[in-house]
């Protein structure tokens, strides 16, 4: 084979082999890259996944503030029964002036008693409520042989401290959630319920009435509040916790509190 023949076939194999090359190349390049519909399809799906599990994420987060709140009504119940035996099964009280001295001096309300049993304000704190540093106006802000006053996110049942005789203790609350502005008159609390911030006390018999919680000037006393999902933590008088509709915490026809009620 001729020099120049051979030297001009040696020339178009390398230059069919560089277009080989660079045809491969490029393919490689479209392999490795996504077109924009591509990035758009991947978008959407992950938009769509999102949108589905951000509301799973955001009641598995205000499950696990309830079970927060739950766990603090039951220390703060067990705190209560610790005080009782040590009373002379004599409940705490709702509020408490020191003797010789006229509230609100030296006037301390039913957290600052049973301090000595739960070691912690925090337990006093529900995760979901919003005024967190409301304190009532009616306590007395340094009390001699007790600490300060603290807000609390929780009602007593003031009338509890009055009779503590209850046939069924187990139907009747003794700590519920804070606190709502009631109405005169059905319905008695809804979702838009004015707040109460620094309100402690609530009633539950069916001879009380409730008219300190119909009180907007009334700071101590309040109606409950369903935080959680229309749901308001409770706890009873034997100890046991439950979370309870908002329409179980309605007073009945009479503007008598339903609480002594039994619950299913």
């Amino acid at each position: 084979m001729p020099l120049c023949a051979h030297l001009e076939e040696s020339k178009l194999s390398k230059i069919s082999l560089l277009s080989l090359s660079f045809l491969n190349g490029g393919q490689r390049m479209r392999r490795n890259g996504f077109t924009l519909i591509e990035l758009l399809v991947v978008i959407a799906i992950i938009a769509i996944l999102a949108a589905i599990l951000f509301p799973v994420f955001a009641q598995a987060r205000e499950k696990a503030r309830q079970t927060t709140c739950l766990s603090n009504l039951k220390q703060i119940a067990l705190a209560a029964k610790q005080y009782e035996q040590d009373y002379d099964e004599r409940s705490v009280y709702g509020q408490l002036t020191v003797p010789g001295v006229n509230a609100p001096a030296n006037t301390v309300g039913w957290p600052q008693m049973i301090y000595p049993y739960t070691k912690s304000n925090e337990v006093l704190l529900c995760p979901d409520d919003s005024n967190k540093k409301s304190i009532s106006p009616n306590l007395d802000p340094t009390p001699p042989g007790y600490p300060a006053p603290v807000h609390s996110s929780y009602l007593y049942n003031y009338y509890v401290g009055v009779n503590n005789k209850y046939p069924n203790p187990n139907q009747v609350i003794l700590f519920t959630e804070s606190g709502l502005l009631m109405n005169a008159a059905a319905p008695w609390t809804t979702s838009t319920s004015p707040i109460k911030p620094a309100a402690f006390l609530t009633g539950c018999d069916r001879w009380s009435l409730f008219s300190a919680s119909q009180d907007p000037n009334n700071p101590d006393w309040a109606a409950a509040d369903s935080r959680h999902n229309e749901q308001a933590n409770s706890a009873f008088m034997d100890g046991h916790v439950k979370s309870l509709q908002r329409n179980a915490m309605y007073p009945n026809e009479n503007n008598q509190l339903n609480w002594p009620q039994p619950f299913n």
